[in-house]
């Protein structure tokens, strides 16, 4: 797969998101069905990696989404726990 000069400016800039980068495509090459859960500390991070994934032409495939936890409030894009468990079965 061929990193666009966006992509590579932006793993530049953060080793943590290049090797984040690495394992995913590596993951995705060798099990394309894959799924997984990326834990981050901030539901705003959660918001950043997803879009990050969303916007990185290698990742695209992955169909990232941003799911967080039942403690934040709906306002913030908290869910409620029903529905939580309902998002993460149709995850995986």
């Amino acid at each position: 797969m061929e990193n666009s000069a966006a992509d590579r400016q932006r793993s530049e800039e953060n080793p943590l998101l290049l090797k984040l980068k690495q394992i995913l495509i590596e993951t995705y090459r060798e099990e394309s069905d894959m799924r997984g859960i990326v834990f981050v500390r901030t539901r705003l991070l959660a918001e950043i990696i997803a879009d990050w994934m969303s916007e990185t032409d290698d990742l695209k495939p992955i169909k990232a989404k941003k799911c967080t936890g039942a403690g934040a409030q709906i306002t913030e894009g908290g869910i409620i726990k029903v529905v939580l468990y309902e998002h993460f079965s149709t995850c995986f």
